[in-house]
């Protein structure tokens, strides 16, 4: 299976080449073709005129060839005649004349042929043009030849192509299927050429980088690095494990306070309303709480929560915060830090109130006065325990009395003490404070 599919590749491959030979050689034939039609005209006249051109040429090789031999009889003659001169000369004396006789005859015979060779020149010169003329068009004839022989060489192509379509078989929509897949085959070679390319780059990048890391691992900076960082690796994981115990301890410890402030949170909610019941008087406003919310802004290592101040009537509850009157505002900032006296200050016998009944009207404040009666009397066996009240409402402080006088089983204070500032004696605009014991039965 693979020999057949590399000898289809072969043949597709072959079959391409041939394609592009074929049009290259279409294209070539047509040009040609044209060029012999031109040329076959001309050439049959060529071949008449060279055949008449060789004709004269071998007349007139012959001629020159006559003429040479006449020149060069004509040389040997004159140096025959040097010769028998030089021989006279040496064998017997000769007279003037003589030798002037013999001089002029060998001149004129010397003028003659000169006279024969000048007018061979301008001859010999125009064969040598023809002889020129003669090798270009032999050239032309040759390159006529070698066309021929190339058309037959495409003629020769085109019959083995067809063989080849023959023997593959297949339709000319399959030819055309097999041409896509070849360029497409092409381009994922290019592909992948490059893409090897890039690869054998990168790893040559690579060994590079290897080899300077070596370079550096064998520097003082990084002896011993194995076990330097096995033990940095002990203490990492150590310290991912403490972590991870840390995160449960913290998510324990914050469900703790989570339940611990909701506990809380539920005590006070129920002192308040038990206080708020006792103190308003009013109808609007049934009970009071504190509602609590986490901060969305805040990160989990710094939680925190947003209390408010809520009043309910019935089914409705209503934020206190721009709703109330300024003695309602008072008279809950009183029952809210009494509850959180209460709940978180157990131990702690002192409770100071200041100016209490700010902004209340009177029936508010009967009913604080109530409430702190009963808290006076539900702490009375604690030993620390201490009000401290500053108030300048003596109705207040009555009405304390009263409540105060109506509990049996409770001491009521034996004095309370008035603070009031007085001007010096001398008048000199000076004043100083003044603080009187009083009997709390002459109130």
């Amino acid at each position: 299976m693979y020999q057949l599919g590399a000898r289809f590749q072969e043949l597709e491959s072959e079959i391409s080449n041939i394609k592009q030979q074929e049009v290259a050689a279409d294209g070539a034939k047509r040009v040609h073709l044209k060029q012999v039609d031109d040329l076959t005209e001309k050439l049959k006249e060529t071949e008449n005129k060279n055949k008449i051109l060789i004709t004269e040429l071998k007349q007139r090789e012959a001629t020159q060839e006559g003429l040479f031999s006449v020149a060069s009889k004509s040389f040997d003659t004159i140096s025959r005649y040097q010769t028998s001169l030089l021989e006279l000369t040496k064998s017997a004396p000769i007279t003037p004349e003589q030798l002037s006789q013999q001089m002029e005859n060998i001149v004129g015979l010397i003028n003659k042929d000169e006279d024969d060779i000048k007018n061979l020149l301008p001859r010999i010169t125009s064969l040598d043009s023809e002889l020129s003329f003669a090798g270009r068009r032999q050239r032309i004839v040759q390159d006529n030849l070698d066309y021929r022989k190339l058309v037959k060489e495409c003629d020769s192509i085109s019959a083995k192509l067809k063989e080849i379509e023959k023997q593959v078989g297949g339709t000319e929509e399959d030819y055309r299927r097999y041409e896509r897949e070849l360029q497409k085959f092409n381009q994922d070679k290019v592909k992948l050429c490059s893409d090897r390319d890039r690869l054998l780059g990168n790893i040559e990048v690579f060994r590079q980088q290897c080899k300077a890391l070596e370079l550096k691992l064998k520097s003082e900076n990084y002896r011993n690095i194995d076990s330097r960082y096995r033990k940095k690796s002990v203490e990492f994981e150590t310290t991912n494990i403490a972590v991870h115990d840390l995160g449960i301890y913290y998510d324990a410890l914050d469900q703790a306070l989570q339940s611990y402030h909701s506990r809380k949170l539920n005590e006070i909610n129920k002192i308040i309303k038990e206080l708020w019941q006792v103190i308003y008087k009013g109808q609007d406003i049934e009970i009071i709480q504190l509602e609590s919310g986490i901060d969305a802004t805040a990160g989990k290592a710094t939680k925190s929560y947003n209390y408010r101040v809520v009043m309910k009537k019935g089914n409705v509850v209503l934020d206190m915060r721009g709703r109330c009157s300024a003695g309602q505002r008072v008279l809950a900032s009183i029952v809210i830090r009494l509850a959180l006296a209460e709940t978180f200050c157990l131990n702690c016998g002192i409770l100071a109130l200041d100016e209490p009944t700010t902004n209340l009207d009177e029936a508010n404040k009967q009913g604080l006065a109530v409430a702190l009666a009963r808290i006076i009397c539900a702490r009375k066996r604690q030993q620390n325990f201490q009000l401290i009240c500053i108030t300048h409402d003596e109705e207040f402080v009555r009405a304390m009395k009263e409540q105060l006088s109506q509990n049996s089983e409770f001491s009521t204070p034996e004095f309370y003490f008035r603070v009031s500032r007085e001007e010096d004696d001398e008048g000199d605009g000076k004043y100083f404070s003044k603080i009187e014991r009083i009997s709390w039965d002459d109130m």
